[in-house]
C-alpha cells in the first residue's frame, strides 16, 4: 500500500455487535471490523497512513466501549471517543441535554479545518450541510482569501470571546461543548 495519504479516519459508532447494527443498519459488525482489520494489516509495519476510529459513545456499558476501544488499539490504531453531538443543531429528536457544569470552549473545527461542498461553497462547518453559513467560494476565491475573510474571522473572534450564542448554528451547536468540575 502506497500513497500520499496521511490520514484514515473510520467512523465505528457501536461498541457491541448489537448496538453497531442498530444504529449502522445495514451494516454488519463482524464485516465492517474486518474491513477495517484488513486494511490496518495491509498498512504493516509503514507509520502512514495514520489510522483511527472514532466511536461514538452511546447506549452500551463503558466496559463494552473499553473492550472495543482495546481491541482497536492492539491493531496498533488510535481510538477517539466522541460524544454524540447535536450537529449544530440539526439532529432531529436529539435529547442529549448536559446542563450541569457545562462550557462552551472555541471550536476546534472552526479553528482547523475547511470545509467545501461541490459547488465550491466553503461552509462553517461539517454540521452545516444545510449551507446556513457560507464564508466564500472556491470558484471565485482563493482558498487563503476564504480562510481569511470577513465572515469567518467573524466567526473566529466570537468564538475567541465566548460570544457563541450571537453565531448562528453555534448558538446551538452543543460540539465545542466541555464538562468542567
Amino acid at each position: 500500500m502506497s500513497s500520499k495519504i496521511d490520514q484514515v479516519i473510520f467512523s465505528f459508532n457501536g461498541s457491541t455487535k448489537e448496538e453497531y447494527e442498530f444504529f449502522m443498519k445495514p451494516l454488519k459488525f463482524d464485516d465492517v471490523v474486518g474491513r477495517i482489520s484488513d486494511f490496518i494489516k495491509m498498512r504493516g509495519n509503514r507509520k502512514t497512513p495514520q489510522i483511527a476510529v472514532h466511536m461514538l459513545k452511546l447506549g452500551a456499558s463503558k466496559d463494552s466501549l473499553i473492550r472495543m476501544r482495546n481491541y482497536w488499539n492492539k491493531l496498533g490504531v488510535t481510538v477517539h471517543i466522541l460524544k454524540y453531538e447535536n450537529r449544530a443543531g440539526n439532529v432531529k429528536n436529539y435529547d442529549v441535554k448536559l446542563t450541569k457544569n457545562v462550557k462552551k470552549i472555541p471550536c476546534y473545527r472552526l479553528l482547523n479545518h475547511m470545509y467545501i461542498v461541490v459547488n465550491g461553497d466553503a461552509v462553517l462547518c461539517c454540521a452545516d450541510w444545510e449551507r446556513e453559513v457560507v464564508i466564500g467560494n472556491l470558484r471565485k476565491q482563493s482558498i487563503s482569501n476564504v480562510w481569511n475573510g470577513k465572515v469567518r474571522a467573524e466567526y473566529v473572534k466570537a468564538h475567541k470571546e465566548g460570544r457563541f450564542d450571537e453565531l448562528k448554528l453555534c448558538d446551538v451547536c452543543n460540539f465545542n461543548e466541555i464538562v468542567v468540575d
